[in-house]
């Protein structure tokens, strides 16, 4: 594929991310466009911001970019959008985010109005009928971390979940997928339960494909099979030993504690 130009993943929704060859951590901004109240997600840092604006500029004009949608606080998501604003020449420029997230992301000397998901009844719907939903996925890896969901494409932008690591990279996943996306969930997803109570929110949607911001983009035949995979994945302190261990041992006297607790309701 020729990764210098932006790529139509779906109807309207484009990737304009910026490929960093023989770099195992790819990081993914995409576009919707959307007459003049297009949406561009998660655009990235400094390290691509030329390749990214381009691909852009050449799909819409910069100024129809109405909304940047920042799925968590991270620079290699965000540190680009002080930039930006000055590429995109309109007052009502809007910076989407969470609450939680707006207080760190303000750091970057972004000027632009927040609309703060959780002000604004988790959705998002345009004058021209667009409709977002923003499904919260706290603590993956950010307290306000939260995934997007374009109901007509059935698309779901997943920002970190569904990511992953991979040295020779596909631009879509394969049926091994998983083997990719294993090392990074382990590391970045805080562990096993938070994650599947995130899981467990994404896998009542429709979709018919997930665009990460990091690792392959993944198509429908994938999609269930690797959300069961992800939910049997030991993650964040539970890859521990001495979390395991301590963990193993605070059950241990919990259980003991019950144990003499029943013993002592027998006699009484």
């Amino acid at each position: 594929m020729d990764f210098s130009k932006a790529v139509e993943i779906t109807k309207k929704i484009y990737w304009v991310g910026s490929y960093m060859e023989n770099d195992a951590f790819q990081c993914h901004a995409y576009l919707i466009k959307n007459g003049n109240e297009s949406i561009l997600i998660d655009p990235g840092s400094m390290l691509e911001f030329d390749s990214i604006m381009a691909k852009t500029s050449a799909i819409v004009d910069l100024n129809d970019i109405k909304y940047i949608i920042l799925h968590h606080q991270d620079p290699d998501l965000a540190a680009a959008v002080p930039a930006i604003e000055k590429r995109i020449d309109r007052d009502d420029l809007q910076v989407i985010t969470h609450s939680r997230i707006t207080v760190l992301v303000k750091h970057y000397l972004i000027s632009s109005d927040f609309y703060e998901i959780d002000h604004n009844d988790y959705k998002l719907v345009t004058d021209n009928g667009l409709y977002l939903d923003f499904i919260t996925t706290p603590y993956c890896h950010s307290p306000g971390a939260f995934v997007s969901y374009e109901a007509d494409s059935k698309t779901l932008f997943s920002s970190d979940i569904f990511g992953g690591i991979e040295k020779s990279w596909q631009f879509y996943a394969t049926e091994d997928y998983f083997e990719q996306a294993r090392a990074f969930h382990a590391s970045y997803m805080p562990g096993k339960d938070i994650f599947n109570y995130s899981l467990r929110k994404i896998e009542q949607l429709d979709i018919n494909l997930i665009a990460p911001q990091h690792g392959s983009i993944i198509k429908k035949q994938y999609i269930v099979k690797l959300i069961e995979d992800m939910k049997n994945l030991e993650c964040g302190l539970y890859i521990d030993n001495k979390y395991n261990d301590e963990l193993l041992d605070v059950i241990e006297q919990l259980e003991e504690s019950k144990y003499a607790l029943n013993r002592v309701q027998v006699f009484l």
